[in-house]
């Protein structure tokens, strides 16, 4: 994983934001942990009201 580690710094250097990583064809280790985050900025949408 070395070289993600120098990415890492590169993109540090330059000062880029990293918004999250894809990892292909990396085999998992036991006792690895796993973390899942979801956010949702949807505002409630108002109901159109009908005229009577």
């Amino acid at each position: 994983i070395g070289a993600v580690s120098r990415a890492k710094e590169i993109l540090e250097s330059v000062k880029a934001n990293i918004l999250g990583v894809v990892l292909n064809r990396v085999k998992e280790s036991h006792g690895g942990y796993y973390y899942y985050y979801y956010y949702d900025d949807n505002k409630p949408q108002h109901r159109k009201r009908r005229k009577r």
